[in-house]
């Protein structure tokens, strides 16, 4: 499947800003699995410093800066990929010492290995355990965007039953390292679908986060426990890490700017 990918973001601010430098992780990247067929990234006003970087998990930044007071800001990425998931894992081992331990965003705890052993009893394979595990995390809870917010601890949303993607993958985390097995957070796009006779909504897309868990007989194995699958060819990579903080699409400071408003549009279609 080949894909291209818009995704704008607007801040508007209230005063002047004076100064901001930014960071994005908006570039999808090369896998066995998916070909990079082009991007491009522009920014309105245009920035008057920018440089690229890949950092420890190889993962493509943008840095940029500006140094005039602007009161608003449009930051547009648009790529094109090709993915083709041909097996059920990606054989790259790559060290999976970093997402065997706990980070930030996930921690590890009997709780949680409680809650995932059940999907690991008998003589399942370890794809068949994974499988499991990714559909019982997406019939025990709920998609609930009001539920909470990207600061909310893994801990409570088990409690509460109810978050976005973010939530669901923290948690498949906490329960995988918590079992011993290494699961790394993976941040992207899903090519979402209309209802039946109705087009797609431009704009209505929204980034996606899922889970990559490692078996050392085929390798990585993408597990999406918010739409309780195993991922196919609908899902586009940007970037991975042991959490949500490793590869947030946009992050930075700004001085002055008062308050502000942010607005995210991102479309996702298939190109054939």
């Amino acid at each position: 499947m080949r894909f291209r990918v818009d995704h704008g973001s607007e801040y508007q601010y209230s005063t002047p800003a004076a100064l901001s430098l930014n960071e994005a992780c908006l570039t999808a990247r090369a896998s066995p699995f998916q070909t990079v067929l082009g991007h491009s990234f522009h920014t309105e006003p245009r920035a008057e410093y920018h440089r690229d970087r890949t950092d420890f998990f190889g993962n493509h930044w943008r840095l940029f800066a500006f140094e005039r007071p602007h009161r608003r800001l449009q930051i547009v990425s648009s790529l094109e990929v090709e993915v083709n998931r041909g097996r059920l894992g990606d054989g790259a081992a790559e060290g999976y010492q970093p997402f065997l331990a706990p980070s930030p965003f996930v921690r590890v705890g009997q709780a949680f290995a409680d809650y995932g052993r059940p999907s690991f009893y008998g003589h399942r394979s370890r794809p068949e355990a994974l499988a499991d595990l990714t559909e019982r995390v997406f019939r025990d809870f709920t998609y609930d965007p009001k539920a909470t917010v990207i600061s909310t601890p893994v801990e409570e949303f088990f409690r509460l039953r109810r978050g976005v993607c973010q939530d669901f993958s923290h948690l498949m985390l906490a329960v995988l390292r918590s079992l011993g097995v290494p699961a790394r957070y993976v941040s992207g796009y899903l090519n979402t679908q209309p209802p039946p006779g109705k087009p797609k909504v431009v704009g209505a897309d929204a980034s996606h986060a899922w889970v990559a868990a490692w078996d050392p007989s085929a390798g990585w194995i993408d597990l999406d426990p918010t739409n309780g699958i195993v991922v196919a060819n609908d899902h586009i990579t940007v970037a991975w890490g042991r959490d949500y903080g490793d590869v947030t699409p946009l992050k930075g400071v700004v001085l002055g700017g008062g308050t502000q408003k942010l607005e995210v549009k991102v479309t996702v279609l298939a190109q054939g």
